[in-house]
């Protein structure tokens, strides 16, 4: 009599193939949850430094009045101040950092600065406002995993035009 405790090379093979699905599967899983976290890390991260400069930049604005925007460069505005201080909006994309006065912080890995714009708008025929007049400077910043958003700084500067004779050069 033959002693049946084995395993046919069938079982074998199917314990094996089923063993190596479940492997893959998890494997997957795990790389599914890895990307999610780092997804909405970064997105937190972005969110984080965009309410960072912007809190910086529009609090030196709303504590002074603007009496000069110039462009001193590549990438750069001086902001002139009623006080005689200067403050330099700047950004170096090669090492993707932006500067504000003496505040700097640098970027999320990955993450890109688009192309900034600042626009000068003026209603000229509001002379009764006080603020007839704002300036908005926008620097886009993009990461690529989230392609459609954009994480940049959004600036608005109300004035009286009639009060506040601002240089205004291109942009």
């Amino acid at each position: 009599m033959k002693s049946k405790k084995g395993f046919t090379i069938a079982e074998l093979v199917l314990s094996f193939s089923i063993s190596s699905m479940v492997i893959v599967l998890l494997f997957q899983l795990l790389l599914s949850l890895k990307d999610l976290y780092n997804m909405t890390g970064y997105k937190t991260e972005m969110l984080i430094k965009q309410a960072t400069i912007s809190k910086q930049i529009n609090e030196v604005l709303s504590a002074n009045t603007i009496i000069g925007i110039e462009d001193c460069g590549v990438d750069c505005i001086l902001f002139s101040f009623d006080n005689g201080s200067n403050k330099e909006l700047s950004i170096n994309r090669e090492h993707k950092i932006i500067n504000f006065g003496d505040f700097s912080t640098k970027l999320v890995k990955d993450s890109e600065f688009g192309e900034p714009n600042i626009m000068f708008y003026r209603n000229y025929g509001n002379v009764n406002n006080r603020f007839n007049s704002f300036i908005l400077i926008d620097i886009p910043i993009y990461y690529p995993l989230y392609e459609d958003e954009n994480f940049g700084i959004n600036v608005v500067y109300q004035y009286n035009s009639n009060e506040q004779l601002l240089i205004e050069e291109e942009f």
